[in-house]
């Protein structure tokens, strides 16, 4: 039995269909493997929906102009709501590279009730903005600061302080031998360095993995290989055990014809081995493991 497959292919098509649907400028000739990074990458600087507890920082202080749109926020990620309205308008912008968010893993929302006037889809925009980080089942709210404060290092004071798990797993086991002033990472940020930071007296890694010279995040980079070792893997793999494949299919009282001829579908997480002609499919398991 043989099998015919391009699952990567398959993967860059569905990447681009994706990005058309929302209307970005791709152009379709763009290298598949920069197509993927700027894929994941803006996927990345979305916050995924589902309910989360909230967690204050006891050091946050809501300005009074804000605290109806900082308590609506709350109410939206205790009940899973869509985020996207409160982040920045750069998340349209396919090549932004989001610096706090990829060295840090800090997110900024603004706080306003109303939709925006130039950008409807988006609340309005608010001078100070609310600093957070999130995980599947999380929300931790760090601080409201001024925009624009994206190397303000008591955000990760804050987090070392109160939610000292939720980060050690880029914790170092001695001291940085040397710091940085906000204004010098900001400058290192900038092109592209990745930059330890101590917390006191505690080194880290940067806990949003760090960025390339590109500005890209490492997160970003890595997913994207990953992407592609399993699509390459699950073809190795079918191909390799072919009769066998046939014969699971013919279980299922499908007549399999040679060449078998099966391509990749993804309903976002989960990878399958999909026969178009026999109208059957196969599980294979995760896009990114």
């Amino acid at each position: 039995m043989n099998i015919t497959c391009d699952f990567l292919g398959d993967w860059y098509r569905v990447v681009l269909h994706e990005l058309q649907q929302i209307d970005a400028s791709i152009d379709p000739t763009m290298d598949p493997n920069d197509l993927c990074i700027r894929y994941v990458n803006w996927r990345m600087r979305q916050i995924p929906q589902g309910p989360r507890e909230v967690h204050v920082a006891p050091e946050l202080q809501c300005p009074t102009h804000l605290v109806a749109g900082f308590e609506a926020l709350k109410d939206k990620i205790r009940m899973g709501d869509d985020l996207t309205s409160h982040l920045s308008w750069w998340l349209e912008n396919l090549s932004f590279n989001d610096g706090l968010l990829n060295d840090w893993g800090i997110y900024h929302l603004h706080l306003g009730t109303a939709p925006d006037r130039k950008k409807p889809a988006f609340v309005e925009r608010t001078k100070e903005v609310l600093m957070a980080r999130f995980d599947d089942c999380n929300a931790y709210l760090i601080e409201i600061v001024l925009h624009q404060q994206w190397t303000r290092k008591r955000l990760l004071e804050i987090v070392h302080r109160n939610w000292p798990d939720t980060i050690v797993n880029y914790r170092l086991p001695g001291r940085v031998d040397r710091t940085f002033t906000e204004q010098e990472h900001a400058q290192l940020r900038k092109f592209g360095v990745l930059t330890l930071i101590e917390v006191d007296g505690v080194g880290y890694m940067p806990p949003g993995g760090g960025l390339t010279t590109s500005g890209v995040g490492i997160c970003a980079v890595d997913t994207c290989n990953r992407i592609v070792y399993n699509l390459r893997d699950y073809e190795a793999q079918l191909k390799a055990k072919a009769t066998e494949v046939a014969e699971a299919f013919r279980r299922h009282g499908v007549s399999v014809g040679e060449p078998l001829e099966l391509t990749m579908l993804t309903d976002g997480g989960t990878v399958w081995a999909v026969s178009q002609a026999l109208d059957a499919a196969i599980k294979l398991g995760p896009l990114v493991r």
